[in-house]
This record gives structure tokens, sequence and C-alpha cells, in this order.
């Protein structure tokens, strides 16, 4: 299983929303900005509001784990 299935799921959809609606969906709360970056990274500059979860941390979920902690899974997932 590979990291992005085992993070949002065996059918996954790439977006093709224009930055302008990503914008107003995460201003609305439709959506979140999850920031998958390591913590150097993060810590070296971030996007306003995103939600971070390091990669370390999401390679760390136990197989058969169908969620994210600290997503909610009926928001939208932009992934930075």
């Amino acid at each position: 299983m590979s990291l992005f299935e085992k993070m949002f799921g065996s059918d996954p959809q790439h977006t093709t929303d224009p930055p302008e609606l990503i914008r107003q969906n995460i201003a609305e709360g439709k959506a979140i900005m999850l920031d998958v970056r390591s913590q150097e990274e993060f810590n070296e500059g971030h996007l306003k509001d995103v939600v971070f979860i390091s990669i370390d941390q999401i390679r760390a979920i136990g197989p058969g784990t169908k969620t994210v902690p600290n997503l909610d899974p009926n928001k939208i997932v932009y992934c930075h």
C-alpha cells in the first residue's frame, strides 16, 4: 500500500480545482491545506493556517488505519 493510499484510501482524486476555488473552499471551512513535509522544512516556513502532519507521522500510522489523526474525513484535503 502506498503512503498516499494509506492517507486517503485506495481511490484518491487529484484536484483540478483552480487556486481561487481552493482558497474559497479553505476560507469557507469546506477544506484544509495539509502540509506533510518534514518538521525541519515546516520550521523553515509554511503557509498560513495549514494543518501540519509530518511525513514521518504519516509513515508511522499503522496498517489498516482508515483515517489520519486530526483530519476531518468530511473535508476536502489539499496536500502541500
